[in-house]
């Protein structure tokens, strides 16, 4: 009788430090939003970029989009939270790596300061707000004969638009801010639901 089952819909939200590395380095660089197909708006809060004064700027951004494709990768491949290596791409890009890594440590630095835990604006585990009770909300209402074990996974970017993004059938790029903002995040999944799952 697996076909009664209720629904059991596993959700995670992960914001790997990698990416928020990698953005942050972007952006204090002062180079493209939108390099290597990343999400096109800057990290927030914002920082002031620096001048390239001894570095290939085109060759920086090739490199810059290069690696942000490798560990975007990894990210998406693992599909869970853990750690991404944001170092070892660094060794294939030599002129990123050399202006990068006098960086590095800020970027960790600011990658620790915006993490929330999953929780911040969003509530906790009992309050009605908590986004996988939102997302168990919006999928049986949009799907109420699913059945069985789902899961749901967010890769979530520090960055300052509003924008969210499918990933794969169940797995999603999404930013912090949509992520924060409850009606704009139940108005952006709710039109996801019928496309996959």
């Amino acid at each position: 009788m697996a076909l009664f089952r209720p629904l059991k819909l596993e959700t995670a939200f992960f914001e790997p430090q990698a990416l928020g590395i990698a953005l942050y380095i972007r952006d204090r660089l002062g180079l493209d939003p939108g390099l290597g197909g990343s999400p096109g708006c800057r990290i927030a809060p914002a920082i002031a970029p620096e001048q390239l004064v001894t570095a290939d700027r085109d060759e920086v951004s090739a490199q810059w989009s290069s690696w942000w494709t490798t560990i975007f990768g990894a990210a998406v491949l693992r599909g869970v939270t853990g750690p991404i290596d944001y170092y070892g791409p660094l060794v294939h890009e030599p002129e990123l790596g050399r202006v990068a890594e006098t960086l590095l440590r800020d970027a960790i630095g600011w990658v620790a300061a915006q993490a929330d835990g999953n929780g911040g604006e969003w509530g906790g585990p009992t309050s009605p707000t908590f986004r996988p009770w939102v997302v168990q909300e919006l999928v049986q209402g949009s799907r109420p004969r699913l059945r069985g074990a789902h899961s749901i996974a967010f890769l979530v970017l520090p960055v300052e638009c509003k924008t969210g993004w499918r990933i794969g059938a169940s797995f999603f790029g999404i930013t912090k801010p949509l992520l924060h903002d409850l009606t704009a995040f139940r108005k952006w999944f709710a039109q996801q639901i019928p496309e996959g799952l």
